[in-house]
């Protein structure tokens, strides 16, 4: 089967990094497989990490530097023409769904929307935001990265809407089970995301301010894929876009993640935490429901509410058996996003996708 996913970037995000995953599988288990994204969108460590069989194609039109309803539509009429004609198409984010769509109606082919995307991400976005709300009703087949998303577009949706459970894109080593009866003398809270106000790096920092007035030896770990500005007078470290086994060994040695996103499709960094065998404070940021639940595998506080941040990463410095209990079934928890699992899932589809279409 040839499979093409339509991208808004081939760039370092979440996302990409999923559908990279997959492709790749889809690859190894003898799909043809192609990638379509805007020219000069293409970074190039995000296309080492693809298959060699897998092929990029780049569309004539860039992002537009600025919202040009125009040069927009030129985008979108540039990626239906490179979507090759035999493929299935993949809509893989909101602005996407256009370009699939036309492709499709045009060329007769079939399509299906990788859903990953949450109200929050377009809340200054009123086109994306019109797009989320309609445009799942011209889909037949939806393909959602969490049961809350999945719940939330199935009344939206024109036909079936199936949960495919990604894998962790990262290497999870098995380790020794952290010994928490003492805490350690400086305690290393890890945040994982970049600077956009959704991310809630605003809401972490102010959190370890608090935190560290009661507990000055705790060190906040930040990591972000973009320069970051830390405008507070805390005890940090920053990290700049880490490789993948940079990034794991920063996993390893913090002693507690925090998550302060806004909205998320799913909530990848909190759920690798978990894997990793970190207790974890995560926000009721929607997709993170999937696989958290309050004082059992993790404690989830409001979005956008430092002070409950703050204490509940007060509470967990301070209750080791609360910690213990955490980690031990965020590991299981975690244990369930396996990407061999997610590509057969979204293989799956796919064959009921085109069987019904020569039936």
């Amino acid at each position: 089967m040839h499979i093409a996913f339509i991208l808004s970037s081939l760039r370092l995000s979440g996302g990409v990094i999923l559908v990279v995953e997959l492709a790749n599988r889809l690859a190894t288990h003898g799909h043809i497989v192609t990638l379509v994204t805007p020219r000069q969108t293409i970074d190039a460590e995000m296309r080492q990490k693809l298959q060699p069989t897998i092929t990029v194609l780049e569309s004539h039109a860039g992002l537009p530097a600025s919202f040009n309803p125009f040069g927009l539509a030129y985008l979108v009429a540039s990626l239906a023409w490179r979507a090759p004609a035999d493929a299935v198409l993949v809509a893989t984010h909101t602005p996407t769904t256009l370009p699939v769509l036309l492709s499709s109606w045009l060329k007769r082919q079939k399509r299906l929307w990788l859903l990953m995307d949450y109200p929050e991400m377009f809340r200054t976005r009123p086109v994306e935001k019109f797009l989320l709300k309609h445009a799942p009703r011209w889909f037949s087949t939806i393909v959602a990265i969490s049961k809350p998303l999945a719940d939330e577009v199935q009344s939206r949706a024109g036909g079936q809407v199936a949960v495919m459970r990604p894998g962790l894109g990262l290497s999870i080593e098995s380790q020794a089970q952290p010994d928490w009866a003492t805490p350690c003398d400086a305690p290393r809270i890890l945040y994982v995301g970049d600077d956009r106000a959704r991310k809630g790096l605003d809401e972490f920092l102010q959190a370890m301010q608090k935190v560290q007035s009661i507990h000055p030896d705790v060190r906040a770990v930040i990591v972000c894929k973009n320069p970051c500005q830390i405008g507070y007078n805390i005890n940090h470290e920053l990290h700049l876009r880490p490789s993948d086994a940079d990034l794991a060994k920063l996993y390893r040695a913090c002693d507690l993640f925090v998550s302060t996103s806004w909205g998320e499709g799913l909530g990848y960094p909190a759920l690798q935490a978990m894997a990793f065998g970190k207790p974890v404070v995560v926000t009721d940021s929607g997709g993170v429901y999937d696989y958290a639940e309050h004082g059992v595998n993790a404690l989830i506080v409001p979005a956008q509410d430092a002070e409950a941040v703050a204490n509940a990463v007060l509470q967990l410095l301070d209750d080791a058996a609360l910690r213990t209990r955490l980690l031990v079934n965020g590991q299981q928890a975690a244990a369930a996003y396996e990407w061999n699992k997610a590509a057969a899932t979204f293989e799956s589809v796919l064959n009921g996708l085109t069987q019904a279409s020569s039936r």
